[in-house]
């Protein structure tokens, strides 16, 4: 069976683990519950009063939180900035090394026309509105407009 351990003031799951259930009360510290079922920490929490899984949604940890749907949890904003920034980044790293090769491709074979039915001319001047668009990402400082 699947148990939960969780703050009984605050209903954070703190660890899940399959196991016995005389090997999941030894995990209990001063202040802690069992939930017994899955959940998980990032998405969930336990009503404190009814010892119901519920949403983590439900529970934001500060005004500068934001609900991040594709995870499930709650992250600042501060922090996510600095996610959205790392996956600006990243995308730019491997448009510019896309651009690489098309670069090759227009040098070697500039009039071929590719599977896509475009030239690499094409392909290059698409990739480089693209690599444009993240750059302006950049330099304002934001990543996505949503999270």
């Amino acid at each position: 069976m699947i148990y939960c351990v969780y703050n009984k003031a605050t209903g954070i799951i703190r660890s899940r683990f399959d196991t016995q259930e005389s090997d999941a009360t030894r995990q209990v510290l001063d202040g802690e519950d069992i939930y017994y079922g899955d959940a998980d920490a990032r998405r969930h929490r336990i009503d404190v009063k009814t010892g119901r899984l519920i949403d983590m949604l439900d529970h934001r940890p500060s005004d500068d939180a934001i609900w991040i749907k594709s995870e499930g949890r709650w992250m600042p904003q501060e922090e996510f900035a600095r996610v959205e920034m790392v996956i600006v980044r990243a995308k730019l790293d491997a448009l510019e090394k896309k651009q690489l090769r098309i670069d090759r491709e227009l040098r070697l074979r500039p009039s071929e026309v590719g599977a896509d039915g475009k030239t690499p001319s094409q392909r290059l001047e698409e990739l480089d509105l693209e690599i444009e668009k993240l750059r302006d990402q950049i330099t304002s400082g934001t990543g996505r407009t949503e999270p």
